[in-house]
């Protein structure tokens, strides 16, 4: 079977709390169904417009298997000097 992947992104600020309202949502799929195994993946950008701490979780689910994996990344910020 194809892979059916979904995946988000949520950037948290300091103290935990969402930077945006809603995560940033994909999903892996076939690039072209004549090319079978090639898969396409589209990146988010990242427009962090402000300096700090933050933690960016991914969560990617298997539609197929029914399971999830989440990951984090803690990511610092500075601004020019």
């Amino acid at each position: 079977k194809q892979p059916n992947v979904t995946f988000e992104m949520q950037v948290l600020d300091e103290a935990g709390k969402p930077v945006v309202s809603k995560p940033f949502k994909g999903e892996f799929k076939e690039a072209d169904p004549k090319t079978p195994g090639l898969m396409a993946f589209a990146p988010v950008p990242l427009d962090l417009n402000r300096t700090g701490k933050f933690k960016i979780v991914l969560k990617a689910t298997d539609n197929i298997a029914k399971k999830s994996t989440e990951q984090a990344l803690d990511l610092t910020v500075m601004g020019d000097k």
